[in-house]
């Protein structure tokens, strides 16, 4: 499965390594169904990379520390969201908040001061659309099988048209 490119929020230098801690995380549901895990930082400076793994969401602090009482994973299936677990860890020099999902999801990272915000929201299916959301890849529609021997592409074209229901224009020279 490749990865999804990693959104970078810049580090902004002057403090001191040590001062970069993590002091809380909490995680709730939001009023449309999404979880919100929310991670309350002791600098706001704080270096931070989010990028997709798989169906889990990763959330590195850079240069952090983490409390010996927030080396945890947090169970959260009873939320009825897309996320299912939080978990906290120490790599390195680094803090690893690792947010797995189940179904459709889609997510926005932000921060507001000392909070790290991450917002997974469900995605509905759509039976009209080609691709269904950001976890499935490739072909979603019904399989069908054809067999033709010697038909012109463009009479091809036109029953690829019919079938799904797009609107295929052909060049006169095709």
């Amino acid at each position: 499965v490749a990865d999804k490119p990693a959104q970078h929020f810049p580090e902004v230098k002057g403090k001191d390594a040590g001062e970069h801690s993590v002091r809380n995380i909490t995680f709730r549901r939001g009023a449309a169904g999404d979880g919100v895990v929310t991670i309350d930082l002791a600098d706001a400076n704080t270096g931070v990379d989010v990028r997709q793994q798989g169906n889990n969401l990763v959330v590195d602090f850079q240069k952090t520390k983490l409390p010996e009482g927030l080396r945890r994973k947090i169970d959260v299936m009873d939320f009825a969201t897309p996320v299912t677990a939080v978990t906290t860890t120490e790599v390195g020099e680094n803090v690893r908040v690792t947010i797995a999902q189940t179904g459709l999801w889609e997510h926005a990272a932000y921060q507001t001061d000392n909070q790290f915000v991450v917002q997974v929201k469900p995605l509905k299916d759509d039976p009209n659309k080609l691709f269904q959301g950001s976890q499935k890849r490739g072909y979603q529609g019904e399989k069908i099988s054809l067999n033709f021997q010697n038909i012109p592409l463009r009479e091809l074209l036109y029953v690829f048209a019919d079938i799904t229901g797009f609107n295929i224009v052909v060049s006169d020279g095709v």
